[in-house]
């Protein structure tokens, strides 16, 4: 797992309006079966929103379905929905959770995020 030491919503937006489509993102954690990072996206009068969004692993290609992780994916999946996170699945077995978030509680969610995804035991 490798996390960012600190989370510079400064440069992220930025990055978001210098970019040609008006989009900033930044990785905030990863790890073998997920990911995790902030996108800023830049709105009418140069507005700025935030979102958080997560990828888990959900299955891997090629294996056999593993019962535990499904729990485990299940229990996660659970928790983001709770904490009103949209869910979507992508073509090559990960799911994606993304949620609108104020820049003050970046830090307090991932915190969250990465204990829910880093859970001793967990294959993630």
């Amino acid at each position: 797992m490798s996390t960012a030491s600190k989370i510079d919503m400064e440069r992220l937006d930025k990055n978001a309006k210098a970019s040609q489509d008006g989009e900033g993102y930044m990785v905030l954690a990863r790890g073998n079966g997920y990911r995790i990072g902030i996108v800023a996206l830049v709105g009418r009068g140069s507005k700025i929103s935030h979102t958080v969004e997560v990828l888990v692993r959900a299955l891997d290609s090629d294996h056999e379905v593993d019962t535990t992780r499904m729990e485990q994916i299940l229990k996660i999946t659970r928790e983001l929905t709770e904490r009103d996170y949209s869910l979507s699945t992508e073509n090559d077995g990960w799911i994606y959770a993304q949620r609108s978030i104020d820049p003050a509680l970046v830090e307090t969610e991932l915190q969250f995020l990465m204990a829910l995804v880093d859970t001793p035991g967990q294959t993630l």
